[in-house]
């Protein structure tokens, strides 16, 4: 099975037809998940979607240019664009997930990339919602998401789209979807809750009731050629028919630990920066923090050091306690997760009694 796969790849390879290599990829991937190797499969998928900075060719680059110009809807009143439409530029390995929502997803840009490989009458996840804390990566998954597709990405924009005009908001809606109908994209709704609050929990009853009526028409004909994607950092602010309509929900947590220390190695690769041997100090002091928070602190620490050592910059646990918010905040963040206090003295340099005192007497 495996020799037919590799030489499909070839074949694929030498006719120069993307298409069908990234479907002997996705058969081949598809394989070693059936004999159990799921890291490999994984590695298969992610090492096609993410090769380089994802680019588009020509012609495709021209084709999306008359795309946008002909289809950006504007707010009647305002003026303004509705949508916009980005390359979108970032690999799924510039986003730090965990490996069961990093499978989900590739199961996703696998399904798009080769339908056929689905059952009979099932096709592939038509919408996405992504839930959880802000500065967690959403809206840079769904930018990777629709780069792996090699397809546009559109971005509604929430100022566009809410009108302070009876009735508009719906039309807007509808004017969003219909821009995107017929063609292949990813569309992106971010800050989702401001569209598909739910309807029993506004004052202003009448227009949310239009507006929702008009967002599940909407997303109940949506062209099989548009994956649609929100976002939103308050779920429990949806309108539960809202939430039914996506075939996938995925929540995207603040990072674990494991993941806090990836994306400081990831950082310093990107960025030459010496992160020396604080990769577990690092982890430790950003518990609680989103990936966001993280990387301004890693970027404070670093700037700091190359301006002080002629542009080469280590990450010190002095830097990264001063980028941090002080030793107080570090100590919290450290103990919150467990460190010893005997190294959390190490590290802030408050006395392990006054410790023990502020902590209650814990480790």
């Amino acid at each position: 099975m495996k020799s037919k796969l590799i030489i499909d790849l070839i074949s694929a390879h030498v006719n120069g037809d993307e298409a069908d290599f990234a479907g002997a990829v996705e058969r081949l991937a598809s394989d070693e998940e059936k004999k159990g190797n799921i890291a490999l499969a994984m590695d298969l998928r992610s090492s096609y979607g993410s090769k380089g900075k994802p680019s588009f060719s020509a012609e495709r680059a021209v084709r999306k240019e008359m795309f946008v110009l002909q289809n950006v809807p504007h707010d009647k009143d305002t003026g303004l664009g509705l949508v916009e439409f980005i390359e979108p530029d970032v690999s799924i390995d510039d986003v730090v997930l965990s490996d069961g929502i990093k499978a989900s997803i590739m199961q996703v840009v696998s399904e798009w990339r080769d339908p056929s490989i689905l059952p009979t009458g099932i096709g592939p996840t038509s919408s996405i919602l992504f839930t959880g804390p802000p500065g967690c990566g959403k809206t840079s998954v769904s930018k990777a998401i629709a780069a792996m597709l090699g397809i546009p990405l559109a971005v509604v924009r929430p100022d566009g789209i809410i009108s302070s005009y009876l009735g508009q908001t719906g039309a807007n809606i509808r004017k969003v979807f219909e821009a995107v109908r017929g063609t292949r994209c990813v569309l992106f709704m971010d800050e989702f809750e401001s569209i598909g609050k739910n309807r029993m929990d506004s004052n202003d009853v009448g227009e949310v009731k239009r507006m929702m009526t008009s967002l599940l028409q909407n997303m109940d004909s949506l062209s099989g050629d548009v994956l649609l994607i929100a976002a939103t950092n308050l779920s429990g602010m949806l309108d539960p028919a809202a939430v039914r309509r996506f075939d996938l929900s995925i929540e995207i947590g603040l990072p674990d630990r494991g993941s806090r220390k990836r994306l400081a190695e990831l950082f310093a690769s990107r960025h030459e920066v010496d992160l020396g041997d604080v990769g577990d100090i690092v982890a430790d002091m950003s518990a609680g923090l989103s990936c966001a928070d993280e990387l301004r602190v890693l970027k404070a620490a670093a700037k700091s050091s190359a301006i002080s050592n002629g542009g080469h910059a280590v990450l010190t646990i002095e830097g990264l306690v001063s980028a941090s918010g002080g030793d107080w905040e570090v100590a919290r963040r450290l103990h919150e997760s467990g460190v010893a206090l005997r190294e959390v003295e190490r590290i802030t340099g408050i006395p392990r009694s006054t410790l023990s005192y502020r902590f209650g007497g814990k480790r």
